[in-house]
């Protein structure tokens, strides 16, 4: 009996009869059942730590590398991946992302700091319901400086909703002012921390433009102070953007 290659699990009956060759009409005939079993796969969880997401990274981790199939190292061509449950964004819409395709962890440019779970799954290509999961944990450390993301669009879709200022919380010693393109001071708050003290487009009520007032679309102007850990005060300032 043959097994021809690819053949998927499953039980197969091959029946066959044996007869004499002197006496052809001595027969016998009877059935026997083929066992063909699924390759054990399993998928392993992962772990991997970067410094700061303010430059990305592509292919920081590839999730299949200590995943098995068939007692061998998983291989793309023999497996489809797909993502159960994908990153939870931190701030804004940019996560670690899993390619599918490649099996690749990829992290945008300016992924804010934090800890991402991306749950995955490994099948059989030749048996579709032979399959594991495993989880992968993308650490993102808080950078030893602030990183500044200086476009918000608050229209109350859950992205980039407010000014996020990474690892501002990290130095509770500081100012933020924002201005608009007149130089009127529309926003300040002490101890910003890009959650209780956060920037929504929103005014606070400084000079002319009245509390809660929406500002509108447009180019503003920030600035930055704050003391760090080495008791240094630093300053930083440069464009804002708010589309609605």
């Amino acid at each position: 009996v043959t097994i021809p290659a690819n053949t998927p699990a499953g039980n197969y009956p091959v029946t066959y009869t044996i007869c004499e060759v002197t006496n052809p009409l001595n027969c016998s005939t009877i059935t026997s059942t083929v066992v063909v079993s699924a390759p054990a796969i399993l998928a392993i969880d992962d772990t991997v730590t970067i410094q700061s997401g303010q430059n990305g990274a592509i292919g920081i981790i590839n999730a299949l590398t200590n995943d098995t199939f068939g007692g061998s190292s998983a291989n793309i061509s023999l497996i489809n991946i797909s993502v159960i449950t994908p990153a939870t964004p931190i701030s804004g819409s940019i996560v670690p992302v899993l390619n599918t395709i490649t099996g690749l962890v990829n992290i945008p440019a300016g992924t804010p700091a934090g800890t991402y779970i991306i749950e995955y799954r490994i099948c059989d290509k030749l048996n579709p319901s032979n399959c594991s999961t495993a989880i992968i944990t993308i650490i993102i450390a808080p950078v030893d400086d602030i990183a500044i993301y200086n476009h918000i669009t608050p229209n109350d879709d859950g992205d980039n909703e407010f000014f996020f200022i990474d690892g501002i919380q990290n130095f509770p010693d500081n100012t933020v002012e924002i201005y608009n393109r007149w130089g009127v001071l529309v926003y300040k708050a002490n101890g910003y921390d890009n959650k209780s003290v956060s920037f929504k487009g929103t005014s606070n009520g400084r000079v002319t433009v009245q509390v809660d007032e929406n500002l509108p679309e447009g180019t503003y102007y920030y600035i930055i102070r704050y003391v760090n850990k080495k008791g240094e005060t630093k300053e930083k300032a440069a464009y804002l953007y708010i589309n609605r």
